[in-house]
Parts: structure tokens; sequence; C-alpha cells
């Protein structure tokens, strides 16, 4: 099928392949890769029906047909071209046929010939381009300044938000008993709060400087319930009965007009393993429920942003890359606005500047959004993540937690093998059992530190660009080398000469996956997760040769026949064979050796599976309630199992305010 490929016009429109933009006389459209694929195929036909399954498989070949993917494609291009559904003039729709692009297809000009009139328009556009660069490069940077802390206590606090006119500040405080209860703080008299106790709060939203929307975390049902605010305190209203069929409501958020968002867990999935998650919009005036976008289990929703617009969401794909998405509520497009943000960042919408703020949870780091969706840096001097976000004119509201994370094993689980005040996780131990790696905040950000025989742990990898992950330590079963990514690159580590070395990748890389060695040449392998992309990426130690295999399943073992991938909630060996839990979710899967380890946690209890290279079960034993995350286990001599686990203690947050100047 004919596809055009270089620069063409529809209707004085410019469209540029290359580059996915779609030109106007008054400013540029960009369009994702695929969108801009299908505009491409219709302007190779023009004044042609295509049929749908004719063009899905030029966009997906071999992919089952997807009416819904397709329509989605065909709202982005109608808002990127400036046409109607209703009344088209570019793209029509032909019942149960398919698509046609109804304009004449040109060339853009390249005369060489340039009237009086032209060239007064070249040199004024020339002139009003330089204002706008020295405009550009003269204006202050983005700053965030005046950091102080709004709450501190012991309790954690967060989640806090301005009532719409900026006098209160609405928050959740968590007690040592784990209850959580709402706030309410007016700022003109701090001494006098308001407070919402004991109703399992889960997430809430100020509706008007009177009356907030709180979200239950409630089994039987997804509970609205509105509150008002009295002089004797927070008062209960009416639940809405909208959304009693919905579990998990949370990034409960006020919209334009009557409209509130949220997420949700899918209706048809709750008592399923599958575990999708909706984005909905809830009409307060109608009570009219719509689904804005549905996510599979592997896309875990960072954080919303509501605009006049839109919607903004914060995504977090395939436990690998966070993307910064766009949904129009009333024509349901979805516009991919950055896909290869690098943290999991939180979103704060800025009426008073009509701009977005992102600000990154895992490491200190804002941006705002510019017009042309370019981020620019907010100079700032946070010294870590933050929870959450909110704004109200220049006032920044975050959230920003304190933690001690502890390493245990399963010989010692009433005494921490590695603890301090900080952040110790993603312990490895050797296949000897005599070496542990693992990752610290010590020194205010991460590093990775190795301790021998339980002795003071050294510093082997002293993180110069302060990034904020560190990859789990992955060791050769010979326990000289161990090698780990970070900077989107991977490190190799000799244990006797203290040698540290980047490997020669040239793909960015988030974390290493899995070591595959053998006696045989050729076999030692890493598998490696491509750091903006869903696929992995499989690097050949001795030659150096590196291969890209497609597809989100992380490699979790494999030999020169065989291989085992995690996906989801899914493991699936090379032969077909898969396995999933009866009840509850993967949380962590690894192999040692020949076998394949598993934590699996459901309500209430938790467990550790053991599988054999076929996915037959071999063992499965609980785990103790602290065993937050299983990273890492040996076999003793003895043949005694021996795993390794991470436990929170001591979780604390507070609210800090900041002033954000522009």
């Amino acid at each position: 099928m004919e596809k055009l490929t270089h620069a063409f016009v529809i209707n004085n429109i410019i469209i540029d392949p290359q580059r996915n933009q779609v030109q106007h006389s008054d400013g540029v459209n960009s369009l994702e890769p695929k969108a801009m694929a299908l505009l491409c195929v219709l302007a190779g036909q023009p004044n042609t029906v295509i049929a749908q399954e004719t063009l899905y498989e030029t966009i997906w070949p071999g992919r089952v047909f997807s009416p819904s993917s397709l329509q989605r494609l065909i709202a982005l291009l109608r808002k990127a071209l400036r046409d109607s559904s209703k009344s088209p003039e570019i793209i029509f729709t032909h019942a149960k046929q398919g698509y046609s692009l109804e304009a004449a297809i040109s060339k853009p000009q390249t005369g060489t010939k340039t009237p009086a009139k032209t060239l007064l328009s070249v040199f004024s556009m020339l002139f009003l381009t330089l204002v706008i660069v020295a405009y550009i490069f003269s204006r202050p940077q983005p700053t965030l300044s005046d950091t102080q802390a709004f709450t501190f206590t012991a309790l954690a606090e967060f989640n806090g938000q301005f009532s719409p006119d900026g006098k209160a500040i609405a928050f959740l405080r968590q007690s040592a008993d784990k209850q959580t209860e709402l706030v309410v703080r007016q700022l003109e008299n701090p001494g006098q709060d308001l407070l919402l106790p004991d109703v399992q709060i889960r997430d809430f939203t100020w509706l008007t400087n009177k009356q907030l929307l709180i979200a239950q975390t409630d089994s039987e049902a997804g509970k609205l319930i509105r509150v008002r605010l009295t002089q004797s305190g927070i008062q209960p209203q009416h639940s809405l009965p909208a959304t009693r069929h919905l579990r998990n409501i949370r990034h409960l958020l006020k919209g334009p007009g009557s409209a509130i968002y949220f997420v949700a867990a899918h209706p048809d999935t709750v008592k399923t393993d599958t575990r999708q998650s909706v984005i909905m919009q809830l009409d307060l005036i109608s009570f009219e429920l719509k689904t804005l976008m549905t996510l599979p289990a592997a896309h875990d929703i960072v954080d919303l942003a509501a605009t006049p617009d839109g919607l903004y969401v914060s995504l977090f794909e395939n436990r690998k890359v966070n993307k910064l998405l766009n949904i129009d509520p009333d024509s349901l497009s979805v516009n991919v606005i950055n896909a290869e943000l690098d943290g999991r960042y939180k979103l704060a919408w800025s009426s008073h500047h009509n701009r977005l703020i992102l600000l990154d949870s895992l490491k200190p780091a804002v941006f705002t959004l510019e017009a042309n969706n370019q981020l620019v840096t907010v100079k700032h001097a946070l010294s870590t993540g933050v929870l959450d976000a909110n704004l109200y004119q220049d006032k920044l509201l975050t959230s920003r937690a304190h933690q001690t994370i502890n390493v245990f094993n399963n010989q010692s689980p009433d005494a921490a093998l590695i603890h301090s005040k900080y952040e110790d996780y993603l312990a490895s131990v050797s296949p000897s059992g005599r070496s542990v790696v693992f990752v610290s905040n010590r020194s205010g950000y991460p590093q990775l530190y190795m301790t021998v025989q339980n002795n003071q742990p050294e510093v082997i990898f002293t993180n110069p660009g302060r990034e904020d992950f560190i990859s789990r330590a992955i060791w050769h079963p010979n326990a000289r080398q161990l090698v780990f990514a970070a900077d989107k690159k991977v490190y190799r580590f000799d244990v006797a000469t203290r040698e540290l070395s980047a490997l020669p990748i040239a793909q960015p890389i988030t974390r290493v996956e899995y070591w595959q060695t053998s006696d045989l040449p050729g076999t030692d392998v890493l598998y490696l997760t491509h750091a903006t992309q869903t696929s992995t990426v499989k690097y050949d130690t001795d030659s150096g040769e590196t291969e890209l295999l497609p597809g989100p399943e992380h490699f979790i073992y494999a030999s020169n026949t065989h291989h085992i991938g995690w996906q989801d909630n899914t493991l699936r060996a090379a032969t077909g064979v898969s396995w999933q839990p009866g009840s509850g979710q993967i949380r962590h899967a690894f192999s040692v050796g020949e076998r394949i380890l598993v934590q699996v946690t459901a309500p209430g209890a938790q467990r550790l599976l053991e599988f054999d290279p076929h996915l037959n079960l071999l063992s499965q034993q609980p785990l103790p309630k602290s065993a937050q995350f299983v990273s890492s286990a040996f076999y003793s001599e003895q043949n005694a199992f021996i795993y390794y686990y991470s436990h929170w203690q001591n979780i604390d947050s507070d609210l800090m305010l900041s002033q954000l100047t522009f």
C-alpha cells in the first residue's frame, strides 16, 4: 500500500512525517508516530475508501484487529487537522467500510522567485523570531524557593491541598496505629484545626471553600462522600450512589465545572488477577460516569492534573518508563506529550500561570511544561523527591517522606543484618553467601555498598551523577564479579581487584535482569531492560554484540534453549507453559541457579514459591509480614535455603510550603 514519507500539503496544512508535525499557518501540532503513519497511508490514496482492517494491518501488522485503537488514532488526526467528526471536511467515516481522506495532496512550495511582499513578510517574521529568541534567553529561569515546614510532627502528614480561595489547607494525617484522619487548617487561624477522624479515608478533593469530596477505603463499595465544614467541625452529608459498583478509588481530582476525575479498579476485573485500572469522569450534577481510559495492570498511574481543556496523566508503563499523556474528555483522544520521562512524576496545574508543573517522587527534580510541550528545568533547592504536590497561585505545597529501610534474612528475622537510620535496600547476596551488595541512601543519595561476612560496609559505586536509581546487583555464579545499572549504563565490578568499569553498550539501560553463563563459548550473556523502549537488550559479554528482543516481559531465567519471562502477573516459559497465582500478585520473581523464586502477596498473607526451569512447583513457604520485598537468596553448603528481604520502618512524611516564581 502506498504511504507518503516526505512532506506534503493537505488544504494548506503542511504535513511533516519525519518530525511527526502538522503545521498550520498559526501554529504546529505534534502527532504520535502511529497517528502520523495512519495519516500518511490515507494521504497515499486520497479520495479513496480504505477498509478498517487494511488500515489496522498496515499500522499494527500481525496483531488482532481492534476498532477502538484505530478510532483513537482517527480522533487524534481530526484534532491535529482541526477537522470535525460531525461535519468533516478532510477525514470521512464510512459506516462498516472504513475511512477516506477527501482532499487534494500536493508538495510544499519551494519557488525560487520571491515577490516584494513576500520578502517583506520574511523579514518581518525573521525580526519577530529574533525578538522571541531574545526574550526566551533573557527571561529568568523558573525558581522554587523559600521552602519551609508546614507540618513537622512524629506522625505522617501528606496529600496537602489548598482550598479554592487559598485560605485553608486540608491534608491527611496517619497516626501510629495506621488510622487516617482528615485535617483542615485555616491559614489565618492555624491553632484550631477541624478534624474528621477514623472514616477510612483514601483520598479527597475540595469542591468549594466549604465542601470536600472524600473517597473511602471501603471494601464493599467505592464510596464517595460529601462533607461540609461547619463551626463545630467536619460534617458528613451524603454518599454518591453512582460509584458504589467501583473499588479502590484514588487520585480524586476536581475538574472544570461539575466534573470530577478519579482512578478506580476496572469493575469487570475486581475479582480476577488482571487488575486493570480505569480513569473516569463523574458529573456531580447528572451523576453520569464516563470511562476516559482503560489501563492494564502493568501500567501504574502516578498522578493526574486537571486543566480547563483536558486531563494530564503521569503514567509508569510496564515498570520501566514514565510517560506524560493528555486526555481530551470530550473526544476521548489520548495524546502522548512525553514518552521518556526519567523518574516518577507528580503533577500540579497552575491556573495562575496556565502551566503544568512536574515534580519527581524519586529524586529532587522539577520541570514546567511549556506551550510547545518542551520541559523547562525549575531551579530549586530540594534535597529529596516529593510524594504529592498542589498549587495555589505562587504557593507550592508538597509532601516529603522520611523512612528507614533495613535488610533481614529468614535465619534472623528479629535482627536486621544491615541497619541504619537511612534507606538500605535491594540486597543481593553472593552465590556463596559470603558477601552482600546493597543500595543505601546514607550519603543523601543512592550509592552501592558491599559487606563481606557482615563486616563494615564499603562503597563500591559512588554514583557521581547522583542518579535516583541503582538497580539490584546481579552476581556471576563464580561470585568474582557482579553487574548493575545506573545512569542508563551497565557497570561491572571485579570483587578481587575492586575494579569498576562501564560496559560498552550503546542502548540506554535501566536494570540488569539476568546473567546467563555456561562453560560453552559465546554463552556469557546479560539480559537488560531498555530504558526507553518496551524491550529487552541481549548483550554478549565476550563479543560485545547486542540484540534487541521485543516485548515487555522481564527475563528471569535463560539458557541456550530455554527461557522464562515475567509480565504483569504471569510467568511464561519458552515452551508455552505459563503460571499465575491463584490469588494475589507477583511482587518479585528472580532465579538462583536452576531455581525460580517468586514472591506472591495477597491480603493478610504472602508466600515464597520455588519452581524448576519448567515451572513445576517444588516448594512454597509463608513469608513473615515484615518481608516486604524479597530481593535475593542462596543455598548454603548444607542446602539450606536463605533469602534476603527489605523491611520499611519508621515511615514519616511532612508538608512543605515553597514559593514558585516564573
